[in-house]
């Protein structure tokens, strides 16, 4: 007699026996085509309700069992009588008629199968105890960021599923609900009797509506439509605060209580064009790479990290399983380099590899030649089309943006109206004037807060058999982390880290060797320069002109890519190659500018700021805004002391650096000397003198 396996039951035994990222991390290592259903923002229970109609239409309950428990045959035993059944599922008397549910699911339904449809459909019957089949699919409409389903299904189970929202938190969390109505029909009509609408604190923008002639369930901050025709183009509103609404008091009066909740805006999702630029190979072919080269680096891995799982070796690689790492492990295990010592037949992936004698031979002649052990590279053309791509598409910064960015800097509006337009045309920006004026602040405000982010960077570049490492975790700051994108079922290339516009900043100790690439004779392998690591964001040299070599030197050096924006690189074996310079230059000096460059430099240079000293009215703002920062009260009787004997009557220039470095002394001596630290007379006399010490 065939056994029967009761799918709710099931659902909540996965429930309760796999919480948290348990649930993601059993499906990859046991189920991969199972993972490669769903993304990081799939609801759990559609992820539980994927895995066991898998198991449902290809009869691998056994294998789920089996993983579940470990091998332990009394709790097999025990969990196999909880969810075999050979009764049917529960129903629900339906006499009292159907009810309609207008349900809305916000995220990256971009791909909404009919697999995941019947998942969200499965999850929520299960939740309300009734059989899928109960459940019908009135109406899908999708749009970029969400996907609304309209419902029937019996009157008694849809008023439960407005309960449970209403009562449960934690259940709209797992269904991935975000806002649920209850539809009553009239006529040919439906009105909105019952509304529960939830924002998570965590992720989902809020979203307004910007199309015509919808219906859609109002609230203070816009519209979300239930569209009556078309698809309705979805916006961004503002991502600073969000409000999450709740229904409370008497439903005819429709009276809604609001709650401010903090919100950090996820990463802005990769363009279309891009998520195809790096799509994920699915064969050895489509990496580009050698296959000598993928066997070479899977044997030096396994030979470094001795007994590891198939999808180990992948994860390691950064290469898919299936497609690229299982045909390399079948060519070593072929030429007897390594051995398989365990795993399940039905899951290739757990497959335990372990390196023989043989194997590690030649692991260690392969690590003579080259010893770089990470990701697979990328090629280089590869690398030259997704830093063109990302300079093609590169947004213009606005007024406001500078003005939001530069506001902690007291500085003329003059610098400030001309920061935007040297951002903007990416070329070049020379800053110059005298010292502890804020010019490096200012270039580090512009790499931070104005350059775009979501910029692919490769772990490493392949070229002529050659390996060259390019992200370096000193200088590039991942959108989230590299576990965290390495989990992510998005299709994506994982050879690739998406991260934030890199800022490098180099000051005197830079020399011409920095510049190019960095050959390791233990390595074997290079390692990119200064301006290839900031592509795609900024390289600020600081103190130009005060490096080891000649400042003509360094500039005859980057004369042709800040004209061309291609830079040539040289292998130690005398090879020569192009990639790309799409880095905004930043050159910042104390020095005179005429003692440094030419004039044939200097048209190069496309934007010129000099930062002067400031004023008095500068120097008081300045003064004022680091005792707030400090928590200190202004004293307008020490500033007149410490401005007249420090200042105007030893004729010192004002510099923007003052008011912080004479500060934090006051703080010093204040507490060396037990007083309460308040900007006083005596204080800022004693840092004063202490500051400006005359030297011999």
């Amino acid at each position: 007699m065939a056994v029967t396996y009761n799918s709710a039951a099931t659902c909540r035994l996965l429930n309760m026996a796999l919480p948290g990222d348990a649930l993601t991390t059993f499906c990859h290592v046991n189920f991969p085509l199972v993972y490669e259903k769903f993304s990081a923002e799939t609801p759990r229970l559609w992820i539980i309700q994927l895995l066991v109609d898998y198991c449902l239409t290809y009869d691998q309950f056994e294998l789920l069992l089996t993983n579940l428990t470990k091998g332990n045959q009394t709790r097999y035993e025990r969990i196999s009588r909880l969810i075999t059944s050979s009764s049917a599922a529960s129903t629900t008397d339906n006499r009292s008629g159907n009810g309609q549910m207008g349900i809305t699911f916000f995220g990256d339904y971009s791909e909404f199968s009919i697999e995941l449809q019947l998942a969200a459909v499965g999850a929520i019957a299960n939740s309300l105890d009734i059989r899928r089949e109960q459940v019908k699919v009135v109406k899908v409409q999708a749009a970029e960021r969400y996907i609304q389903l309209q419902l029937e299904m019996p009157a008694v189970s849809a008023k439960k599923l407005l309960d449970l929202c209403q009562a449960n938190d934690q259940i709209i969390q797992d269904l991935g609900i975000e806002q649920v109505q209850l539809l009553e029909k009239q006529g040919e009509q439906s009105t909105n009797s019952h509304r529960i609408r939830r924002i998570r604190k965590t992720t989902d923008l809020l979203f307004a509506s910007t199309s015509t002639g919808t219906t859609g369930f109002q609230s203070k901050k816009g519209t979300v439509a239930s569209q009556s025709q078309g698809v309705s183009k979805m916006t961004y509103a503002q991502p600073v605060r969000l409000k999450r609404l709740t229904a409370s008091g008497d439903e005819s009066q429709r009276q809604l209580t609001e709650e401010v909740v903090a919100y950090t805006p996820p990463p802005e999702p990769l363009s279309e064009p891009l998520q195809q630029l790096i799509k994920e190979p699915r064969s050895i072919e489509a990496t580009g790479i050698p296959e000598p080269f993928l066997t070479s680096l899977a044997l030096k891995i396994l030979y470094f990290g001795g007994q590891l799982k198939g999808w180990q070796i992948a994860q390691s690689m950064r290469l898919n399983f299936s497609g690229v790492v299982e045909p390399i492990l079948h060519t070593l295990r072929y030429h007897a380099l390594v051995q398989v010592t365990g795993g399940s037949n039905l899951n290739r992936a757990s497959y335990q590899y372990v390196i023989t004698d043989k194997g590690s031979i030649r692991a260690r002649e392969l690590l003579e030649r080259n010893r770089y052990v990470g990701p697979c590279p990328v090629t280089l053309s590869h690398y030259i089309q997704v830093v063109k791509f990302h300079a093609r598409r590169r947004s213009s910064i606005k007024e406001a943006d500078v003005q939001w960015v530069l506001r902690d800097l007291v500085l003329s509006q003059d610098v400030v109206d001309r920061v935007g337009p040297a951002v903007n045309s990416y070329k070049s920006i020379f800053l110059y004037g005298p010292p502890g004026n804020g010019k490096t602040s200012i270039a580090k405000a512009i790499g931070r807060g104005l350059l775009v982010g979501n910029i692919a960077v490769p772990y490493a570049i392949y070229e002529s058999g050659q390996v060259i490492t390019v992200f370096d975790r000193e200088t590039h700051r991942p959108m989230i982390s590299e576990e965290a994108q390495l989990a992510e079922s998005n299709g994506l290339d994982k050879r690739w880290v998406r991260c934030n516009a890199p800022v490098i900043v180099t000051g005197g100790e830079l020399t011409m060797q920095d510049l190019d690439l960095a050959w390791s004779d233990t390595n074997r392998y290079y390692e990119a320069p200064f301006q290839l690591k900031a592509n795609g964001g900024m390289l600020l040299v600081d103190d130009f002109g005060r490096q080891q070599m000649e400042p003509k030197d360094l500039l005859n050096r980057w004369i042709v890519p800040l004209e061309e924006r291609l830079d040539f690189l040289t292998f130690h074996t005398g090879k020569k190659f192009a990639v790309p310079f799409e880095t905004l230059l930043i050159l910042s000096t104390n020095l005179n500018p005429e003692t440094l460059v030419d004039d044939a430099f200097l048209r190069r240079i496309r934007h010129k700021l000099g930062i002067d000293n400031p004023d008095q009215r500068r120097f008081l703002e300045i003064f004022m805004s680091n005792c707030r920062s400090r928590g200190l009260k202004f004293d307008k009787q020490a500033f007149a002391y410490l401005v007249r004997e420090y200042y105007l009557n030893t004729g010192r220039q004002m510099r923007a650096c003052h008011p912080r470095d004479l500060l934090d002394q006051v703080v010093d001596f204040a507490r060396y000397r037990e007083e309460p630290v308040a900007m006083t007379v005596d204080l800022i006399d004693r840092a004063a003198r202490s500051y400006f010490a005359e030297l011999f």
